[in-house]
């Protein structure tokens, strides 16, 4: 349901509108698969060279990060 609402859904029922479904239908899936595609490759290759360990402390802390950014500009939009 989260997929729903995003930016590159709402983009992507706008180009259909304009401009046919078929096409933008086709873009939309071979976008996505192009990009899936690309994060298998990288991860595999990182996943090789990488301890799980490392691989997990980074993602913990980028997940930290985000949230204290996402926190703190709900904080400031109200100013």
């Amino acid at each position: 349901m989260a997929e729903i609402g995003d930016k590159t859904m709402l983009a992507t029922v706008a180009l259909a509108s304009a401009n046919g479904a078929l096409g933008t239908w086709a873009g939309a899936t071979l976008g996505t698969v192009a990009a899936d595609a690309l994060a298998v490759v990288v991860g595999h290759r990182l996943g090789r060279r990488l301890p799980v360990r490392v691989v997990r402390a980074v993602a913990a802390a980028s997940f930290a990060v985000v949230g204290i950014v996402v926190l703190l500009g709900a904080a400031t939009a109200g100013d």
